[in-house]
């Protein structure tokens, strides 16, 4: 009995035990299924198509990525690893299997290949398919594979454009005949294209010039201007000159050389980038242009026609290696007689001294009015070629001198050197041979005029007094309507530049306002300091973006005045690069700026446009180059004052130049509207009008001080402000707990620029209900309490005045903060308004503003 009760009860405590290891086994299970889901989920966040692949019942299993990269839910993917096999694109299944089957045969830690799958919708999707054995059998042999696949299609598209991207580049260098060189940043040779080497006549370009120095290549007398172009790259700029230099196997060539500077991805310079193209045949025809010019201008100078011809050949013998010439007039009779010649015998100008017509070389060409070239004379045995044989002559070339079909004579060249006429060589001649004929038919027309002329002159005298009164008379009102013509040209020239740059500048304005919404964003989110100096410049970049739209209105009249105290000096500092730029590369620039000077109430806009067109306007005065100065400073109190202006303190902003000046009939013009002393087309003269309206506007004066040959300066004066300007950055550095607790209502059709402005308001703290229209705002003001309405000027439909205009009706206190990029013909006086683009901490000022918690300084009220 006692035995029975004992093994009860041992069966009893063994199946206790058992049932507590099962209820562990079950919670680890559990938690072990819990852990699984949670990766599972963490790996499908990120984009992987997880598999599990049983080799020894050859089953696939899918996890839930599946379904972003490839289209089909888990459960539609084949299980069979061959169904798998018929997804994967046919050309890339041995690159599948290749990948895999190293590491199933232990000779790789994990596996990795890329290939493509088609996906459900039908397209081909390029995958990276990696895994590793994760369970062998008992003999240490693979029983279980796991891996994932990632989506690489965009890398895959990235790197083929990459690869077509540089196939053509290599193409077009391969295509170019120019010498394309990279060089080293002490100018050793490290790349030549193709066309360069073909150009060059180079065979090896390892062996021959890879590492040489480039300069050696140029002559010691052009070295010194080759150093200027890399130094003038290596400054930012680009070098360029022209000089001789042989190929490699020594055929004499001319080059037209530029140098730039590759950066690399810090900006400074990597290396030198040289093109040179082939103009030997250019130089040569500018050779042979010049002499043509000297040529034309001995013509001109002599009036005997033989004295002429002679002239002329002593001016191109020797640059075209002639020897002989010959000279024939043709007579009354129709016979040639030789009017002049060189390098003839005394015997040959006797037997040459008169031809007819189908008489050797000479006369044929006359008799035919063709030219002629004989290329071998001692290989001829033409008879007509007996006499320029005779003198020794191995090639000759003879025109016809001609005038509107009328034979004057013939003019033919010859050489003894053996060398040939080259088709360049007959057209010179040819030329010479034309102007040769006009000027003598010049030299005979000038002896008949002489004789009209004097008859003409007396009837021409009795009929000038008259007519001269009435072509004054006429070119007078002729003037008087052109230039009102051209001033009114001008003005709907301007006009339609207004619109065009108010369009414009709308639609980038809010560009820009997106951009340095989400930069603002950025800069308030993250703490990383590189990130940090990222975003510092791109929102610099913005300002910048701004500041150009800005000028760009200020410039073409369509921006309103928005006078501010400013430091005049610091804005000049600013304006240095401009200001260089404007000036050009020939104009040594400089800024002098004295310490202490006072502020000024002015539109920054329109002081940043009036210099600029100063320095224009010095930079076309100096079509040679100069010196321009730009400098600002306070008028000293013993310092004479300028007309018309009343007492209190001056700045004196001055741009001088060292141009050629004016005299006092155009000084006391220069600030009428169109009026200017360029060419036509150079300018419209509006350029120192602006300056004149700027000055006067901001309760100043401009003075000129110029004259012929000793330069100009222009004087801006500008009364001191009373109010000294604050710093934008202190302006905008308000207390964060000022912000918040208010409800905006911020409307703007803009889809990129609304949700990135409201994004921003978030961040300070506040509630933004977003409308895209003026209709949908005033529905969601009904359901809203707003205390501020925040709306952007031009929209379609109901614009901003008119939203204002609707709400203001049901509520009159409403406030209001307009948003534009460009306010056009919409009238906003009395009203807040911020202009696009703005930044983050702008906004949020102008906001605070507009609900009345902090109160503006620094502006004239």
């Amino acid at each position: 009995m006692v035995a029975g009760v004992v093994s009860l009860l041992a069966v009893s405590a063994a199946l206790v035990m058992r049932a507590g290891r099962l209820d562990s086994e079950a919670r680890l299970t559990r938690d072990r299924h819990r852990r699984d889901a949670r990766i599972a989920a963490m790996v499908d966040g990120v984009g992987l198509g997880t598999w599990q692949r049983d080799l020894e019942a050859r089953i696939v299993d899918y996890g839930h990525g599946c379904r972003e990269l490839l289209g089909h839910e888990p459960d539609e993917m084949p299980r069979d690893p061959a169904a798998w096999g018929g997804m994967v694109h046919p050309a890339d299944r041995a690159v599948a299997l290749a990948g895999i089957e190293p590491h199933l045969a232990g000779r790789t830690p994990f596996f990795r290949c890329e290939y493509r799958v088609r996906h459900k919708d039908g397209r081909w999707v390029w995958i990276l398919d990696s895994g590793r054995v994760v369970e062998r059998d008992a003999k240490g042999q693979p029983r279980v594979v796991a891996g994932a696949f990632l989506d690489i299609t965009a890398r895959k598209e990235a790197e083929e454009a990459l690869r077509a991207s540089e196939e053509l580049n290599r193409r077009i260098l391969s295509a170019s005949p120019d010498c394309i060189k990279l060089l080293s940043l002490d100018g050793r040779l490290e790349f030549f294209s193709e066309g360069g080497l073909c150009a060059m006549e180079v065979d090896d370009f390892d062996r021959q010039l890879r590492d040489v120095d480039w300069i050696s290549f140029w002559t010691p007398e052009d070295r010194p201007r080759v150093r200027e172009a890399i130094a003038a790259a290596l400054a930012g700029g680009t070098g360029r000159f022209q000089a001789f230099c042989p190929t490699a196997r020594g055929t004499p060539k001319w080059w037209d050389v530029s140098v730039t500077v590759i950066a690399g991805a810090d900006g400074a310079p990597e290396r030198l980038l040289s093109v040179s193209r082939d103009i030997t045949r250019q130089h040569a025809s500018e050779e042979r242009l010049a002499l043509l010019a000297q040529a034309a201008e001995r013509l001109l100078v002599s009036g005997e026609p033989a004295a002429m011809v002679e002239g002329v050949y002593g001016l191109i013998a020797e640059p075209l290696a002639l020897d002989v010439f010959f000279n024939y007039r043709l007579d009354e009779s129709g016979s040639l007689l030789l009017a002049a010649h060189a390098g003839l015998t005394e015997a040959a100008v006797r037997d040459g001294a008169r031809l007819e017509l189908g008489q050797a070389v000479c006369g044929c060409v006359a008799r035919d009015r063709r030219p002629a070239h004989v290329a071998r004379v001692q290989d001829s045995d033409d008879p007509l070629h007996a006499f320029i044989r005779g003198q020794g002559l191995t090639a000759y070339a003879c025109t016809p001198l001609m005038v509107d079909g009328t034979l004057l004579g013939t003019l033919g060249f010859g050489r003894r050197s053996g060398r040939p006429f080259t088709d360049e060589d007959i057209a010179f001649l040819q030329t010479v041979c034309h102007y040769v004929a006009v000027a003598t038919e010049r030299a005979r027309a000038e002896a008949a005029l002489r004789s009209f002329n004097a008859v003409l002159e007396a009837r021409v005298t009795e009929r000038t007094g008259a007519l001269e009164e009435a072509a004054l008379s006429l070119q007078a009102e002729m003037r008087r309507r052109e230039t009102a013509q051209s001033q009114l040209l001008q003005a709907q020239k301007m006009e339609a530049l207004g619109r065009l740059v108010g369009g414009v500048a709308h639609d980038f304005n809010n560009i820009l306002a997106a951009v340095q919404g989400a930069f603002a964003i950025l800069d308030r989110r993250i703490d990383d300091p590189k990130l940090g100096f990222v975003i510092e410049q791109g929102q610099k970049a913005g300002e910048r973006a701004g500041a150009l739209v800005r000028g760009m209105l200020a410039f073409a009249r369509r921006k309103p005045l928005e006078p501010k105290v400013v430091d005049p000096a610091a804005m000049v500092g600013e304006l240095e690069g401009m200001i260089r730029h404007a000036a050009g590369a020939k104009v040594d620039c400089g800024i002098e700026v004295a310490p202490g000077t006072w502020p000024v109430l002015v539109d920054p806009n329109q002081f940043e446009v009036a210099l600029l067109n100063l320095a224009i306007n010095a930079r076309d005065a100096m079509t040679e180059g100069g010196r321009l100065r730009v400098s600002a400073r306070n008028l000293g109190a013993a310092e004479p004052r300028p007309e018309g202006l009343g007492p209190g303190d001056l700045v004196v902003v001055a741009v001088a130049d060292t141009g050629c000046g004016m005299d006092e009939a155009k000084a006391a013009r220069i600030f009428e509207p169109f009026y200017t002393t360029k060419d036509p087309g150079q300018g419209t003269g509006l350029g120192l009008s602006q300056v004149h309206g700027f000055a006067h506007g901001a309760g100043g004066t401009v003075t000129v001080d110029s004259a012929p040959g000793r330069g100009t300066t222009m004087r801006i004066y500008l009364p001191r402000s009373a109010v000294e300007p604050v710093d934008a950055a202190t302006e905008a550095a308000v207390a964060p707990e000022l912000h918040g607790r208010a409800a905006i209502l911020l409307v703007d059709d803009d889809d990129q620029v609304r949700p990135v402005t409201a994004a921003y308001l978030r961040e300070l703290g506040y509630e933004v209900v977003e409308a895209a229209g003026g209709a949908a705002a005033q529905g969601l003001a009904q359901s809203h309490a707003i205390d501020l309405l925040l709306t952007d000027v031009v929209m379609p439909g109901i614009d901003g005045p008119e939203l204002v205009r609707r709400m203001r009706a049901e509520r009159a206190d409403l406030p209001v903060l307009f948003m534009t990029g460009y306010s056009g013909v919409h009238a906003l006086e009395g009203e807040a308004v911020v202009g696009k683009p703005f930044s983050g901490p702008e906004l949020g000022l102008h906001v605070l503003r507009a609900l009345g918690r902090i109160e503006p300084k620094g502006v004239a009220l």
